[in-house]
Parts: structure tokens; C-alpha cells; sequence
């Protein structure tokens, strides 16, 4: 208990830290004029923020709010490839905007889109994200049109003898995503993908309506 008690000080240490790095590297930017390096340097530190503060795996947050996350990681995506991608956010209802969905729980998915799904790629890289209800569902579709992959072996169970190819490791943060939602709604929902080789992507995330019974 001590031991653990001492390594999560150590983990407040360690971002209060990159934190301060972080704003002087802004401040200067900011004193000489460089302000895509001051917007690029506070779009992270709110993302990295916006991880470190997810404390309880069922906190939940305005879609708004995990939108907010979204467009600061694809501008800092953009500046990187350029013209090389292209991405257009589809909301279908103003009310979706008000809904809840646990921390983090798109971003995840929109971040692999853009690595294993455009990244890799030669030529223009496009990147839609849509958002509408259901059904009583609240459903997130994130296509790409990257080179496509085996599903199956993304959701390959892990063991502690067995981590699984490459490929399932590399997409961890999927996997977990799937089972963070399926945990705190239930089978019915999570994550569903559809995949085929150089063609591209389609990953379908489904949320119940929630409008409220926000977790701290």
C-alpha cells in the first residue's frame, strides 16, 4: 500500500512537471511571434491534461466536450500532414451536443483512424466523422479510407503469455476502449468495425442516450 501510494505522488510529480515545461515553451512562442507553435504547444497540453485527469474510467463528459478533444488532435494532425489529410466532423442533431459519453471515448478511436488508417498511405488521406441517434442509440461512425486491416485479429483476447501480433498490440487503445464501454453499458454497445484490405475503415461506436448522470 505505501509502495502504491508513493508511485501515484510520483505520477502528479511527473505532469505537474511537463505541464510547467510546457507553458514556458508557449510563453516564449508566444513573446517571439511564433503562434502556430504557441497554438500547437496548448492544443497538447490540453490533450495530455484532458488524459491524465481521466482519474475514474467511468467519468463522463458532454459530446461537446469530447469534440473539443478531437479538433485539438486533428489540428495538431493537420499541421503535420498538411493537404495529405482531410477530415469533415458531421454532427446530425444539435441535441447530441448536450449528450454524455464516457471520457475519452471517441478520441481513442479517431486517433487510430489517423495512424493506422492514413498514416501509412500514399496520396490524400480523408477522415469522416459522423454523430447521430438511433434507436435510442447515439451513434458515432469514424470511415477512413486507409489500407484496411483483419478485425479479427485487432479483438484477439490478451493473456498475460500471449500479447497477441503486432498489429492487435498496436491497437491496444481500441481494445480497451471496447471493453471500457461495454463495461459501464453492456454488450449492446462498444465498438464494431468493418475493414477491407485497400479499401478502408468504417468503425461504428454505440452509446445509449444519456442526457444526464454525469459521473465526477
Amino acid at each position: 500500500q505505501k509502495e502504491n501510494e508513493i508511485k501515484y505522488l510520483q505520477s502528479q510529480i511527473n505532469p505537474h512537471f511537463l505541464f510547467n515545461i510546457l507553458l514556458t515553451i508557449s510563453t516564449i512562442a508566444r513573446l517571439n511571434n511564433y503562434e502556430t507553435i504557441y497554438r500547437m504547444v496548448d492544443a497538447l497540453s490540453e490533450l495530455l491534461r484532458a488524459g491524465i485527469n481521466t482519474n475514474n474510467g467511468v467519468a463522463k463528459i458532454k459530446v461537446k466536450e469530447e469534440l473539443k478533444y478531437i479538433n485539438l488532435y486533428l489540428y495538431l494532425q493537420k499541421i503535420r500532414f498538411e493537404d495529405k489529410l482531410n477530415y469533415e466532423i458531421k454532427i446530425e442533431d444539435e441535441r447530441i451536443y448536450d449528450m454524455y459519453i464516457p471520457k475519452l471515448s471517441v478520441e481513442p478511436i479517431v486517433e487510430n483512424a489517423v495512424v493506422h488508417g492514413l498514416e501509412p498511405i500514399i496520396g490524400t488521406g480523408f477522415l469522416t466523422i459522423m454523430a447521430y441517434v438511433i434507436n435510442n442509440e447515439l451513434v458515432f461512425k469514424i470511415i477512413d479510407n486507409g489500407p484496411g486491416f483483419d478485425v479479427e485479429k485487432v479483438f484477439v483476447k490478451q493473456s498475460p503469455t500471449n500479447t497477441g501480433d503486432n498489429l492487435s498490440h498496436s491497437r491496444i487503445g481500441l481494445v480497451n476502449t471496447n471493453n471500457r464501454i461495454k463495461l459501464i453499458y453492456g454488450d449492446k454497445y462498444g465498438i464494431f468495425i468493418k475493414s477491407e484490405r485497400n479499401k478502408g475503415t468504417e468503425v461504428t461506436i454505440k452509446f445509449p442516450v444519456d442526457y444526464g448522470n454525469k459521473a465526477s
